[in-house]
């Protein structure tokens, strides 16, 4: 009894607490026959890598709610494919301190409310630097590694909380989701504007910073190359003094201190050989698997400079190691392609065109609403002059038909909704 009171009590407050503003809105939808089965809608604020995104969470209140906190699951995880916070996992795992599942100020039976749950995630999780939320990070991370996190969950907004969502919106929030976006269309088409246009920044630094790796290696053969040439060069003239010494030689005579045997030329110096390495040794198979593994990730988190770096000093390792110059393998571009996740461009481009499709949709039925009311408007006219009223307006109208009440048609603008 307590229990469903206390349920009931928290339902009628989400009614008139929940923030619904431009920048960020939560929104709440109970099971009519079990309210504590709750769906809930986040949509990422502004001046964050989930801005305009829309977030679905399952919301249940065990059974011995209030004693124990409410079970909360992340549903927009791309089919289990994204990781879009530290504290939001695929799998739908939700790490908030007054869920129970991460360290800090723990719930409260008394005090603790399943709004303060959601304020928490949104104010909390889905903030404009999230690589900040993993432990130890707010000490030792650099802004090129927050800027590299934030660049790849940008990505995943547009194309699965976005794009996703506009395609195949959950049932439960199809008309929520489908006001949102037609309501910060121009918004979202900004936001692809400039993330599109800060990410081309980066691409342009990374391809600098490759071109420059390439020259390095490129110098790096030429001074292979020029040392090679010295040793041949060392070993020929050494191989032709001894030719000449050797035919100057003559035999000695009797067993005095100059007899004996002449000393035969040194024999030449085999130049060295310099292989150009297509493809790693297999003694260094584990180390750049090993590399390759976690690659996503440290694209993902870490600074360019810093991975260009880690990654020329395995190459540099080898070199030293074997006496051979390792090609670059394509590893390095193709992990840095993948390090947003994807082709932003093209996200883009689509979001762009869904959400031109939906204005175009939504025109179109606002423009069949008012033709509506017009014709509605119409016949009401038509009414009132058969009855001998005025048909200046719909007001007449009604009163024609002995009505006290006047009536209007009352158009609602987006944002007056």
């Amino acid at each position: 009894k307590n229990r469903n009171a206390r349920v009931m009590s928290e339902l009628s407050t989400l009614a008139s607490s929940l923030p619904v503003n431009e920048c960020s809105s939560i929104f709440v939808r109970a099971d009519e026959a079990r309210p504590d089965v709750i769906k809930a809608l986040i949509t990422g604020p502004e001046g964050t890598p989930y801005q305009n995104g829309a977030f679905e969470f399952d919301v249940l209140l065990p059974t011995d709610y209030p004693q124990s906190p409410p079970l909360v699951h992340f549903c927009t995880t791309g089919m289990g494919s994204v990781h879009f916070n530290p504290n939001l996992y695929p799998c739908g795992k939700v790490c908030l301190s007054l869920l129970g599942t991460w360290s800090g100020p723990r719930w409260e039976p008394e005090r603790s409310t399943l709004l303060q749950v959601l304020v928490s995630i949104q104010g909390l999780i889905l903030v404009e630097n999230p690589w900040l939320n993993e432990p130890g990070m707010e000490e030792t991370s650099h802004a090129s590694q927050c800027d590299a996190y934030k660049r790849k969950i940008r990505f995943h907004t547009l194309r699965t909380a976005v794009l996703g969502q506009i395609n195949q919106p959950p049932s439960v929030f199809s008309d929520i989701i489908r006001m949102h976006f037609a309501r910060r269309a121009e918004s979202v088409l900004a936001q692809c504007d400039l993330w599109e246009e800060e990410q081309n920044e980066v691409e342009k630094s990374k391809n600098k910073a490759l071109k420059e790796q390439q020259k390095k290696q490129t110098e790096l053969q030429a001074q292979f190359k020029q040392k090679a040439e010295k040793a041949k060069a060392a070993a020929s003239k050494a191989a032709d003094k001894g030719k000449a010494g050797g035919s100057k030689a003559s035999p000695a005579k009797g067993g005095g201190a100059k007899g004996g045997k002449a000393k035969a030329g040194a024999p030449p110096q085999m130049a060295p050989k310099i292989p150009v390495l297509s493809s790693l040794p297999l003694e260094w198979d584990d180390e750049m698997a090993d590399f390759d593994d976690e690659y996503e990730d440290m694209l993902s988190f870490g600074p360019l400079g810093s991975l260009v770096d880690q990654a020329a000093s395995i190459w540099s390792g080898m070199q030293a190691a074997t006496g051979s110059v390792v090609q670059m393998p394509s590893l390095v571009m193709q992990g840095l392609d993948r390090g947003h996740g994807g082709d932003l461009s093209k996200v883009c481009k689509d979001v762009k065109k869904a959400i031109e499709k939906l204005k175009a949709e939504e025109e179109k039925r606002k423009a069949e609403e008012e033709g509506s009311g017009r014709g509605s408007s119409s016949a009401a006219g038509k009414r009132a002059a058969a009855a001998g009223a005025s048909p200046k307006s719909a007001t007449g109208a009604k009163r024609a038909r002995g009505g006290d009440k006047a009536a209007a048609v009352i158009s609602i603008d987006d944002d007056d909704a």
